[in-house]
């Protein structure tokens, strides 16, 4: 199983929103871990939900003053 992780950055340019983030993982705890590792920078303005969806998670950032997002992270299978 490949499973791969798509950050959108709302603050930046709409162009830019949206990269993938390391290599294909092969476990969804791998894929986590790098979830976690990018997070850890808004740690202290952001507060974390996580959902679960058909083909993988769905991690959302917010501002914890404004509660607007600020990244989503997307884990989906591909293989």
């Amino acid at each position: 199983m490949l499973i791969i992780v798509i950050e959108k950055d709302y603050e930046m340019p709409s162009p830019c929103q949206i990269r993938y983030i390391g290599e294909p993982c092969e476990s969804f705890a791998e894929a986590e871990e790098l979830v976690k590792v990018h997070a850890c920078e808004l740690r202290q303005t952001a507060s974390v939900e996580r959902y679960f969806v058909n083909n993988g998670e769905r991690w959302y950032l917010s501002s914890t003053e404004t509660g607007e997002i600020l990244r989503e992270y997307m884990i989906q299978i591909i293989a």
